[in-house]
């Protein structure tokens, strides 16, 4: 699984070290600098990132400030670790309430650190992913479902009444979806000879046939 990290700080001397030792990791990530936080957004602009990493104490924008943009501003919801110093909770309990996914204290040798990091980077990476297919997923069925030439609509199982109907579906009824959301199938004079009464619809669900 291929990794794009963006890391963001205003120390060209950090960037460089984040470059070194991440990809001394061995690792398949591939790192990407931005010198300040204006920098790092004009770079989304035209590139697309898993994750970023960036220090909190940047000049213009600091780190808190740049993710408020992202999230508030942008609706960007990539996974952001932010970078503190000791002492510095309060900044990591703003950054979290703002919608960081985690936040680091950049503390002892490099090396060991930055595979510190890729290590915290790695599962959120793989959860954001997969978030991330399963609502591609839904946005596919979401689309088929409203352009499809065939009558489809979603029910309560157990209850038998209506959560969804296509454009098709309400053409074919005569009905919009408002008058028959919320309805129980037997109540539709099309659905009647299919699902029965009420008792009838449930004799079916019970006996492990979908009445459709």
């Amino acid at each position: 699984m291929l990794i794009k990290i963006l890391v963001v700080d205003d120390e060209e001397g950090l960037l460089d070290q984040a470059e070194k030792f991440i990809d001394e990791l061995d690792r398949e990530i591939e790192v990407h600098t931005a010198i300040s936080a204006s920098d790092a957004l004009e770079i989304l602009e035209k590139d697309d990132f898993d994750v970023i990493v960036s220090d909190y104490i940047m000049p213009e924008i600091d780190g808190i400030e740049f993710l408020k943009i992202l999230r508030e501003e942008r609706d960007n919801d990539i996974p952001f670790i932010m970078l503190t110093g000791k002492g510095k909770e309060e900044v990591a309990m703003k950054a979290l309430n703002l919608g960081a996914n985690k936040y680091l204290q950049k503390v002892g040798e490099p090396k060991p650190w930055y595979d510190f990091l890729v290590q915290a980077i790695e599962p959120e990476v793989k959860q954001y992913k997969a978030e991330k297919r399963i609502l591609e997923s839904e946005e596919r069925y979401r689309k088929l479902f409203e352009s499809a030439q065939d009558g489809m609509m979603i029910i309560d199982a157990e209850t038998g009444k209506i959560e969804e109907v296509n454009p098709y579906l309400e053409d074919f009824l005569g009905y919009s979806e408002e008058e028959l959301i919320g309805k129980e199938m037997w109540t539709i004079n099309t659905f009647m000879t299919i699902a029965g009464t009420k008792e009838t619809y449930e004799e079916l669900v019970e006996g492990g046939k979908h009445p459709l």
